[in-house]
């Protein structure tokens, strides 16, 4: 990063400093949050999917207290920066744990993995039990492997914004750029370097892979939609039709969904790589990007925490027109967060199945058409002994998981 201390007043320093500290506390609240409706779910309800977020989850807290500390451990012998009030090996240790955290972006991967094999390639539930361990050694691996060769290799410095990997002074040239192949570089030789090759690339190569996956997982259930629509009209009848009309809402909902699981990831992510390309090309840095990538970097807990709760809290609303914002929010949250035993009055009583009966994921009413095509199948097999064929194909190969991974 190049040296922004003599280019802000005091009073950006200082905003540059505090605002990720906002931002950081928002997201361990909603990882926190996330892993405690985890624990809230009975054991034999939890999938391959929660225990993904899980540890996303877990990862984001460990990321975003590194970006609480801020410019606390840089070592206090610079000058030039505000705040800092540590040496160098607490720099180090925020710089690892930093790079570590990366295992968060990995997590994120995951996910739209777990989406892509269980919407499009309908992988049962004990298929992606023995693939899991995989996917988390996958995911730790190379944050890992990153940060600690990070210290070994004394990448790890002051950043002005927190720890990472720089190089130090930071007005030194690398050896990469030198005519001679030599380095009057202090730490971080070649810095600019790793920095993409330890981050950004591997970024922005997940980030294609998510966005990716979300438009094969739309066009699967697009085409799965118009194959129903021409049953509809093939097979029609009251119970078809009523079990049809509204299956666009399917794809929209699937859609609308994706689409929120890579604004996350952009927003998150969008601005510090804007900020990094800029920097590279200018050896100067922006006050607004470098703010954004403040604010936004530390927020992905928030960010996932909205989307996760988004489609349960849609259908409480539903269920619940009557109550206000503020009083639904409340009666949402209570069950999920107080244990079972909170309250005696029959609404609590009515919205606790989560924490006495497997049912722990609600079911978006979105995805109700599916139920509903399994009932008009089971009636057609009572009233004429079968069900039309179409309806058996179909039935048959829709993912019997599809409704709790859209649902999350």
């Amino acid at each position: 990063m190049s040296d922004y201390s003599g280019q802000w007043t005091l009073a950006q320093q200082q905003t540059l400093a505090l605002t990720p500290k906002f931002s950081a506390v928002l997201s361990m609240i909603g990882s926190s949050f996330i892993i405690i409706s985890f624990t809230r779910t009975e054991a034999s309800s939890r999938r391959v999917y929660h225990r993904l977020l899980l540890w996303m989850s877990f990862w984001d807290i460990v990321g975003a207290v590194t970006y609480f500390l801020s410019t606390w451990p840089i070592p206090a012998n610079e000058t030039d920066t505000w705040g800092n009030v540590g040496n160098q090996a607490t720099c180090s240790a925020q710089g690892f744990f930093q790079q570590l955290s990366f295992a968060t972006v990995f997590y994120n991967g995951a996910l739209a993995f777990h989406y892509l094999v269980t919407i499009y390639f309908e992988w049962p539930e004990d298929r992606l039990e023995k693939s899991e361990p995989y996917m988390h050694v996958a995911c730790v691996l190379f944050p890992f492997s990153t940060a600690l060769a990070s210290v070994a290799l004394n990448l790890i410095n002051d950043a002005n914004l927190w720890c990472w990997i720089a190089k130090y002074p930071q007005n030194c040239e690398s050896s990469f750029l030198s005519t001679d192949g030599r380095t009057n570089c202090i730490r971080g030789d070649n810095a600019e370097i790793y920095q993409f090759a330890f981050f950004f690339i591997p970024l922005w190569v997940i980030g294609a892979f998510i966005m990716l996956t979300m438009v094969i997982i739309y066009s699967k259930v697009l085409r799965q939609e118009k194959r129903l629509d021409g049953i509809r009209y093939v097979n029609g009848g009251p119970g078809t039709n009523a079990a049809l009309l509204r299956s666009r809402k399917k794809s929209k909902a699937v859609a609308i969904q994706g689409m929120l699981y890579v604004l996350v990831f952009l927003l998150t992510w969008l601005f510090s790589t804007i900020s990094r390309v800029y920097q590279a090309a200018t050896a100067s840095s922006l006050f607004s990007l470098l703010f954004l990538q403040c604010f936004f970097s530390p927020m992905q807990g928030l960010f996932n925490f909205f989307v996760y709760f988004r489609p349960r809290y849609k259908k409480f609303r539903r269920d619940h027109p009557e109550e206000s914002f503020c009083v639904a929010a409340y009666n949402f949250f209570r069950p999920i967060f107080c244990c079972c035993g909170v309250s005696n009055n029959d609404y609590t009583d009515r919205h606790m199945t989560h924490c006495t009966t497997s049912e722990s994921v609600p079911k978006n009413n979105t995805f109700n058409f599916i139920h509903r095509l399994k009932k008009y199948a089971t009636k057609k097999r009572t009233t004429s002994g079968s069900a039309p064929p179409e309806i058996e194909s179909i039935d048959r190969n829709i993912p019997q998981t599809v409704t709790e991974v859209v649902s999350n």
